[in-house]
C-alpha cells in the first residue's frame, strides 16, 4: 500500500483487480472539472470515469494522427511529428533509443538581433523572409524590411523584423501572423484580431 502511486493503484485496479483502495470513498469525483477534463483530470482519472460513468473517454477523433494507418511499416512511412504524437497518444511508433529533450530558448528583437537556441548571436541588417525554427512540428518565418523609421532616424537601410509567421502540426497546422507593432496586424488562418480581440482570445482559451 505504501509502496505504489494512487495512479499506479487505480490502474492496477481496474486492470489487473490488485491494489483496489478498500475505502468506501470513490477514488475519483467524475463531477468536479469535467467541463474542462482534457487539460485538468490525470491519466487515471480519465480512465477510471470513463469505465465507471462513461466521462473523459478518448476518442480517436480527438488525436492529430491515426495511429493504426501505417503502423506495419511506421519507422519508414511516419512522419518524426506522428512517431512522437502516436508514441505519447497510442504507445506505438516509439522509438527504442530515447534522446533527452534540452529546453532552450531562442529570441529575437529590433534590428535584427538574435540569439540562437545554442546560445550564438547574431546582428544582420538584409532584408528578406528568414528562417527561425525549421521543424516537422513547427515552422516559423520571420521578415525583415528596411523600415521609414530607420530611414529617417538612423539614414541607413538596414532592416528591422516587421511580421512573424507560425503554422506546424504541434498548433494543428493553424497558420498565425503577427504583424508590427505599428499596424498591430495580428491574422489566424487569414481572419484578422485586433490586439485586445487577441488578448481577449488568449484568456479565455
Amino acid at each position: 500500500q505504501a509502496g505504489w502511486s494512487i495512479g499506479k493503484k487505480h490502474w492496477c485496479c481496474a486492470y489487473a483487480q490488485k491494489g483496489c483502495i478498500t475505502t468506501t470513498k470513490l477514488p475519483h469525483d467524475c463531477n468536479d472539472g469535467f467541463s474542462n477534463w482534457q487539460v485538468l483530470w490525470s491519466v487515471a482519472k480519465q480512465e477510471w470515469c470513463c469505465q465507471r460513468v462513461g466521462r473523459g473517454c478518448m476518442t480517436t477523433t480527438s488525436l492529430l494522427y491515426d495511429c493504426d494507418e501505417g503502423f506495419a511499416s511506421w519507422e519508414v512511412s511516419w512522419t518524426a511529428a506522428k512517431q512522437i504524437c502516436c508514441c505519447a497518444d497510442s504507445n506505438k511508433g516509439c522509438a527504442t533509443t530515447t534522446v533527452p529533450v534540452q529546453r532552450k530558448p531562442c529570441s529575437l528583437w529590433g534590428d535584427p538581433h538574435i540569439f540562437t537556441f545554442d546560445r550564438s548571436r547574431l546582428v544582420f541588417y538584409s532584408e528578406g523572409d528568414f528562417w527561425i525554427v525549421k521543424s516537422p512540428m513547427l515552422r516559423i518565418q520571420g521578415r525583415f524590411q528596411a523600415t521609414d523609421w530607420t530611414k529617417e532616424n538612423d539614414h541607413t537601410d538596414y532592416s528591422s523584423m516587421t511580421g512573424i509567421i507560425a503554422s506546424g502540426s504541434c498548433i494543428k497546422d493553424h497558420k498565425i501572423e503577427v504583424g508590427a507593432m505599428v499596424s498591430g496586424k495580428i491574422t489566424c488562418d487569414g481572419t484578422w484580431y485586433s490586439v485586445s480581440t487577441a488578448r481577449q482570445t488568449v484568456e479565455v482559451q
